[in-house]
């Protein structure tokens, strides 16, 4: 795997700062855009093939618990899925203990985050990243 050679700037990356609440399957926004891409609907086009990864910094009202991060074209899914899992010491926050990678054509990327669990916690996704670099 290299990066395209003949593209001035093959690095990826969006991301989002705000909080945003994490419900069953939440697709999570991406404002903020550096390098390549463009930014529609909060989705990141590529219209190259790229192998990306994602994160999520994020906080919830018990510990304990967990959820995964996926990226998606569309409804095709990302070969893993990142877990979160709660904070050291208990505490209800953290980060993607494992990053969700992917390898897509040429499409419009998009982040979705699923608490995994039924009710009785609130979720919210305070920083969401989406990284990657541009193949030949």
């Amino acid at each position: 795997m290299s990066y395209e050679p003949r593209i001035t700037t093959p690095l990826i990356f969006a991301y989002n700062t705000s909080s945003q609440p994490i419900t069953t399957n939440s697709k999570l926004d991406l404002d903020s855009s550096l390098y390549q891409g463009d930014l529609s609907s909060n989705d990141l086009t590529q219209i190259k093939k790229s192998s990306t990864i994602a994160d999520v910094k994020y906080t919830m009202s018990s510990s304990g618990l967990r959820s995964y991060t996926t990226v998606r074209a569309d409804t095709t899914e990302s070969v893993s899925r990142g877990f979160n899992v709660n904070g050291s010491g208990g505490g209800g926050n953290g980060v993607s203990d494992e990053l969700s990678y992917s390898t897509f054509g040429p499409t419009a990327l998009n982040i979705f985050c699923d608490p995994k669990f039924t009710s009785g916690i609130t979720m919210n996704a305070d920083y969401t990243r989406l990284s990657g670099v541009l193949l030949s």
